[in-house]
């Protein structure tokens, strides 16, 4: 059934909802394998897509959307950096291989393993974080709620301020 076919907006919401769930579903298993950097990235952008519409459908009434959406925000902010620690490794590597750079002097060098070796450790810590934010919802079925199947209110968990990653 088409997004534009719904009967009523409360439908429509239903359906959207439904979509960037599932979206973010197919990507999820992908939280289990910590090398698998394209799909944490497309995982990010499915988050991004889930949160807007939970914003979009929690301005309309009294819902349970707008504290949602902040969970959602929490994960697409670890998944962003996750990705921005992703992109720095790599230019780190490839600067440190290339046969130009082969003759760098042993300080430059030594400062680009440095902060590679910061990258990768921030990019565990947001990578963690993320991680266990989606096993808290797992256990609290919290996007299996989020679609509306009749259960209770939606349970966050208390996530952390998103942009607090402490290095």
């Amino acid at each position: 059934r088409s997004l534009f076919g719904a009967a009523t907006l409360e439908d429509a919401q239903g359906e959207i909802l439904q979509k960037r769930v599932e979206d973010f579903h197919k990507l999820a298993d992908s939280l289990f394998d910590p090398h698998q950097v394209r799909r944490h990235h497309k995982l990010r952008i499915a988050a991004k897509h889930l949160r807007y519409a939970a914003e979009l459908f929690a301005l309309g009434e009294e819902t349970d959307l707008p504290a949602a959406a902040k969970e959602i925000a929490a994960m697409q902010s670890y998944l962003g950096e996750v990705h921005d620690c992703d992109v720095w490794i790599v230019d780190l590597k490839r600067g440190l291989t290339s046969t130009k750079r082969r003759s760098l002097v042993n300080s430059e060098r030594h400062a680009a393993i440095w902060l590679m070796s910061q990258f990768v450790r921030r990019r565990s810590k947001a990578f963690r974080s993320a991680l266990e934010l989606y096993d808290q919802w797992q256990v609290n079925d919290f996007l299996h709620r989020l679609v509306g199947d009749g259960q209770p209110a939606i349970e966050t968990t208390g996530v952390p301020e998103p942009n607090r990653i402490e290095t």
